[in-house]
């Protein structure tokens, strides 16, 4: 097995890793905007409108 083979296998374990990363993040903000534009309107002057 060559050096560059063994290299370019460390390159494709980290690009899959920061995709993982990537997705995870655009989940975690999709729910954030979600759960902020669902109670945005249930509050009115620091009382929750239930």
């Amino acid at each position: 097995m060559s050096l560059k083979h063994i290299e370019g296998c460390g390159l494709g374990a980290a690009r899959g890793l920061a995709y993982i990363a990537h997705v995870v993040d655009m989940k975690v903000d999709e729910f954030a905007e979600g759960f902020q534009a669902r109670y945005t309107g249930r509050c009115e002057k620091g009382r929750i409108l239930a």
